[in-house]
């Protein structure tokens, strides 16, 4: 099992991986169900770690309600080489496959006018409690919002945000 420690200073043991992407993977945390840890495949430039430990500095509770939000830096051996977040709930797709016809009667299938509405709405309020901070989103795609069947939307990818700190 690999540990890294948290910016407390506390060890964190990693379990198995929920996901692999271009950057790094996803590991669950057997002792915390809310909270899952990104870790880097390769080292990061002083000026990503940098971005990493002010993003954690900046989760705020309004944040952490729409987004994926970094909220600890994950350290081996003093060096950054991850963050700790919340854990996306089961069932959260791509915002894409409620928005393409074909895959919202597969995904979405009681999803009506009013529901597109309500996840439009609150789209949009995700990114004005971002913007209300200060913060860009930096890659707006959409494989980086996700939706649930209540219409429910979060963020991810967050460490590619532009966020504001100290001016």
């Amino acid at each position: 099992m690999i540990s890294v420690i948290d910016a407390a200073g506390q060890e964190i043991q990693l379990g198995r991986e929920l996901g692999k992407g271009g950057e790094g993977s996803v590991y669950e945390i057997p002792s915390d169900s809310s909270a899952v840890a990104k870790i880097y495949h390769r080292p990061l430039s002083a000026e990503k770690a940098e971005k990493l430990r002010a993003i954690a500095q900046l989760a705020t509770p309004d944040l952490l309600k729409v987004a994926a939000w970094p909220t600890s830096t994950l350290h081996n051996n003093g060096i950054i080489v991850g963050f700790l977040m919340r854990r996306i709930e089961l069932g959260m797709r791509p915002i894409h496959e409620l928005y393409t016809p074909k895959t919202r009667l597969r995904q979405f299938p009681t999803a009506n006018w009013d529901f597109l509405l309500h996840v439009a709405t609150n789209v949009v309020r995700g990114f004005a409690a971002i913007h209300a901070k200060g913060h860009i989103v930096g890659d707006v795609n959409h494989g980086n919002l996700l939706v649930c069947s209540r219409g429910t939307t979060t963020f991810i990818d967050c460490d590619s945000f532009q966020v504001r700190r100290n001016g």
